[in-house]
């Protein structure tokens, strides 16, 4: 623990838990998806790809490495290529959440695929401690950032309704650094009152590649459904 655990100031948590993170602006990783919900339950490989200004790929392998599906999110918009039916589901971009259980707004997408959520600052939002965490929640208590000072990460964020039921909570653990940046390769996300639960293993993570494409091709042949 740091020397000054637990008497670090709001603004000293915000600066440690961001550093430079700031600064990325792209990454690529290669992971294991299982994926739970009352609509499905799935397991599969996939390489993911986002450009932190505007885009998300997704490119799905399913038994023997065979590519069964692409996905691809943008700015408003949401289309997921099934290559096995071939089929183009086409949507607005909410409707990513039922692959991907995150908020898709391109900013926090970002941060809730690498574990960088910054805690945020203000008057509405307060701060305690335990025994090994900083806690910051608003003034509600409808939303917490737990702050893990030994390595300045959120490992869990928690929203509540107003009864103080979980309706989301994601967890980010086993980090490791890549590129100097300290990144969970396990997150688990959570909307136990949708039944939902994802568990997203990372194998491996490059930060800003030289070169990042998202290849959408599909047949001139192929399906078009509308998603809700």
């Amino acid at each position: 623990m740091p020397d000054a655990f637990p008497n670090h100031t709001h603004a000293d948590i915000q600066r440690a838990v961001q550093g430079h993170t700031d600064t990325l602006t792209a990454f690529e990783g290669d992971l294991r998806m299982n994926l739970n919900s009352p609509m499905r339950d799935e397991r599969f490989r996939a390489t993911l790809r986002q450009r932190r200004a505007d885009s998300l790929w997704m490119n799905v392998r399913g038994p023997l490495g065979i590519n069964a599906a692409r996905m691809l999110v943008t700015r408003d918009s949401f289309y997921v290529h099934n290559r096995i039916d071939n089929e183009l589901a086409a949507g607005p971009v909410e409707a990513a959440q039922q692959v991907l259980p995150v908020p898709m707004s391109s900013e926090r997408l970002f941060q809730n695929l690498l574990g960088l959520l910054v805690p945020p600052n203000g008057p509405d939002w307060s701060m305690r401690a335990d025994s090994t965490l900083y806690h910051i929640e608003d003034e509600a208590g409808r939303y917490t950032y737990s702050v893990d000072p030994s390595i300045w990460r959120v490992v869990r964020y928690v929203e509540r309704a107003e009864d103080g039921t979980v309706v989301d909570e994601r967890t980010f653990t086993d980090h490791t650094r890549v590129a100097g940046v300290l990144l969970p390769t396990r997150i688990v996300l959570r909307r136990p009152n949708e039944g939902v639960h994802a568990l997203m293993t990372y194998r491996s993570i490059t930060l800003t590649p030289k070169s990042l494409s998202f290849p959408f091709d599909v047949p001139a042949d192929v399906q078009r459904v509308a998603l809700p």
